[in-house]
């Protein structure tokens, strides 16, 4: 009897804990439910952490064969967030244009209207005909009585530098043209012009010496008989140059690198919140838990901005070619093609800051350490002959690098994409969004 009594006490505390079991398992199941429901709509319940480490998107299982259907939608919903605001959308298509015109009208002109301070003690005639011969445009005559006054005037900012004749410079060059057998060394240096620079500024300094040497070689020319012209001609002669014009300005250097920044420097803009904001958003938790794949999620949104940029990359190139005379000896669809390639390696780029980044400032200084160092060596503002060794070796591998060649090569040399800089820049700028794309699906799956 005593047994049959445990028994009988002991099977009751089994059943129990059995039945205590199922229901624990089913409260189990139904809050496991509920969290995946409130998964689904974030915005009612702000918790998404239980369903986010359930799931976690798999790079090798969800970055491959993404679906058109859905990624065709996730396009459209980017679509409708940049059409949202009409004013912001259109300053986004025209802002390259914006800066490509600003870049146009402000750099790579001769400077102008440059105060020269002239100091003239010549007692013949010679230094006022060279003085008619500069360019009045470029260089302000301003005349001081006295060597010490003039170069005051230049420490004291109100002149670039002075022009100094000596007493005796006519007569000086007079015999040392006609008579180089009796020119001693003070004959040579009466003749010649003194130049006292401010050299702060390199190029108003080299623009002023240019100036002055034409207006030079024109006075010989004038004095010349019209048959012994030839006789002012320089011991070099420039043939017509096989790229370029003979007279090349620094716009047309710098233009090519320019466009090829500005498109490089958007393209980043356009990506690098694109995840932070969507993940701020609870947009990114719903997408994972209806199952969206990254590959879906890096293309859906890839895709919009491809078409934004090829509006860019069309008007910012209306606006300086047309206007503005930019050299485009080859053909454009060739630069579009290289500006399109190197504008997604950009976008790519931003998405890897995006998914990178923990809120916006976060992401703002990333895309913003990325650019810069891109733009100061990739040759675009100066030769990469001109850099150190070492940067020059991490120079050649920037994709800015190569794109800004390759469209100096194709605007101004008029190079297609047969040869070998403009091919291999393309190459080099879509091996880029391939690395980038890499490191964007890697990141994803930390950001839920």
């Amino acid at each position: 009897e005593e047994e049959e009594e445990e028994e009988y006490q002991i099977l009751p505390e089994e059943d129990s804990s059995d039945e205590h079991a199922v229901s624990h398992t089913e409260d189990d199941d139904h809050r496991v439910d509920v969290y995946a429901n409130t998964e689904a709509t974030p915005l009612l319940s702000g918790q998404s952490k239980a369903a986010s480490t359930q799931w976690q998107p798999s790079f090798f299982g969800d970055l491959a064969l993404p679906s058109l259907w859905v990624t065709l939608a996730l396009a459209w919903k980017a679509s409708v967030r940049i059409r949202r605001n009409y004013p912001f959308l259109l300053f986004h298509f025209l802002l390259p244009s914006i800066q490509v015109i600003l870049f146009c009208l402000a750099i790579g002109r001769d400077p102008a209207h440059l105060p020269m301070a002239v100091v003239n003690e010549d007692t013949g005639g010679l230094a006022t005909l060279f003085l008619q011969q500069l360019d009045s445009h470029t260089i302000q005559q301003h005349v001081y009585p006295t060597l010490a006054e003039g170069t005051q005037a230049v420490r004291r900012g109100k002149a670039w530098g002075v022009y100094h004749f000596g007493a005796n410079y006519t007569a000086d060059t007079y015999i040392r043209v006609t008579n180089a057998s009796a020119a001693t060394p003070d004959i040579v240096r009466g003749s010649q012009i003194e130049m006292y620079m401010d050299m702060s500024n390199q190029q108003v300094a080299l623009v002023i010496q240019s100036k002055t040497s034409a207006a030079l070689l024109s006075l010989v020319q004038s004095l010349l008989p019209p048959e012994d012209l030839y006789l002012a001609e320089l011991p070099i002669r420039l043939m017509p140059p096989i790229y370029g014009d003979a007279d090349p300005q620094f716009t047309d250097f710098v233009a090519p690198g320019i466009m090829s920044s500005i498109v490089f420097s958007q393209s980043i803009g356009m990506t690098a919140l694109a995840f932070v904001i969507e993940r701020k958003e609870g947009i990114i938790d719903r997408q994972w838990s209806m199952g969206v794949r990254v590959s879906e999620t890096i293309l859906g949104f890839t895709l919009v901005q491809i078409v934004v940029l090829l509006g860019q990359i069309g008007l910012m190139l209306l606006f300086s070619l047309v206007p503005f005379n930019l050299p485009h000896v080859g053909d454009v669809a060739v630069a579009i093609l290289v500006m399109m390639v190197l504008g997604t390696s950009g976008m790519c780029l931003g998405l890897l800051v995006s998914t990178a980044s923990k809120d916006e400032t976060q992401a703002v200084q990333l895309a913003l350490g990325t650019f810069f160092p891109a733009l100061l060596l990739s040759g675009i503002m100066w030769p990469l002959q001109a850099i150190p060794e070492v940067l020059y070796y991490v120079a050649i591998i920037l994709p800015t690098t190569w794109a800004a060649e390759a469209m100096r090569s194709v605007l101004v040399r008029g190079w297609s994409l047969a040869d070998q800089t403009v091919w291999a820049a393309v190459l080099i700028c879509f091996a880029w969004c391939l690395v980038y794309l890499l490191g964007a699906g890697l990141q994803i799956k930390k950001i839920s």
